[in-house]
C-alpha cells in the first residue's frame, strides 16, 4: 500500500507539468486568465488535488470532493494575487511577477500534501538534504526567470486586432515553458522524497 503512494501522486504531477508545457500554460486558475484552456488548467489541478487525497484516504468520493474544495481555494488564491501582482502593481513582466506563477504551481501542490501528509499516522519529516535540494532548485528557477526577462524580447501587442490575430510573445512563452519545468521537477522531487521517507 504504501508502495502505490507517490507512485500516483508523482505521476500526476509530471503528467500536469507536461501539459503545461505543451499547452505554454502557466498552470493559472485565475479568472483573470479565463479561457478555453483554463477549464483544462482546472481539470488537471482537480486530477492532481484528487491523486494525493486518493493516495492518503483510499476514498474516490472523499479525493473527489476534497480535490474540488481544494481548487476552489486556490482558484480564489490565484485570482487574488493575479489581482494584485498585474492589476495593481503591474508587476506581471518584472521578476517576481515572472516568478510567481511556477511557485504559486508548488505552493498548491505542496500545501495539499503537506496537509494531508500531516495527518497520515506514517508520516515521517522530509530529510534536510531534499529540502535544500529544493532551495537550490528555486534559486535557479528565480535565476532563469531573471535571465529571460532581462535577455528575450518582450513585445506585446498594442491593438485589439494584434492581441487576437497574433501568437503570444517570445517571452512570454518561454516563462510559461521555464515555469513548466520547474514545477515538474521540484513537484516530482517532493513527491519522490515523501514516498521515500514512508517506506
Amino acid at each position: 500500500m504504501q508502495e502505490e503512494r507517490v507512485p500516483l501522486i508523482s505521476t500526476a504531477v509530471i503528467v500536469q507539468a507536461i501539459v503545461f508545457l505543451l499547452m505554454t500554460s502557466y498552470g493559472s486558475m485565475s479568472v483573470f486568465s479565463f479561457s478555453g484552456r483554463t477549464i483544462c488548467v482546472v481539470a488537471l489541478w482537480v486530477y492532481v488535488f484528487s491523486m494525493v487525497d486518493y493516495t492518503y484516504t483510499r476514498e474516490i468520493r472523499h479525493a473527489i470532493k476534497m480535490a474540488i474544495v481544494y481548487t476552489v481555494i486556490w482558484g480564489a488564491i490565484e485570482t487574488g494575487m493575479d489581482f494584485v501582482l498585474n492589476r495593481l502593481l503591474n508587476m506581471g513582466f518584472f521578476t517576481v511577477g515572472g516568478a510567481w506563477y511556477g511557485i504559486q504551481n508548488l505552493l498548491c501542490l505542496c500545501s495539499v500534501l503537506a496537509f494531508n501528509h500531516y495527518f497520515d499516522e506514517d508520516g515521517k519529516e522530509i530529510k534536510k538534504s531534499v529540502i535544500a535540494l529544493l532551495v537550490v532548485g528555486v534559486a535557479v528557477y528565480l535565476f532563469a526567470v531573471h535571465y529571460v526577462i532581462e535577455n528575450v524580447p518582450n513585445t506585446v501587442p498594442s491593438t485589439i486586432f494584434e492581441h487576437v490575430t497574433s501568437t503570444v510573445n517570445q517571452q512570454d512563452i518561454i516563462l510559461k515553458r521555464v515555469a513548466a519545468i520547474f514545477y515538474g521537477i521540484e513537484g516530482f522531487l517532493i513527491s519522490f522524497s515523501l514516498e521515500r521517507q514512508n517506506n
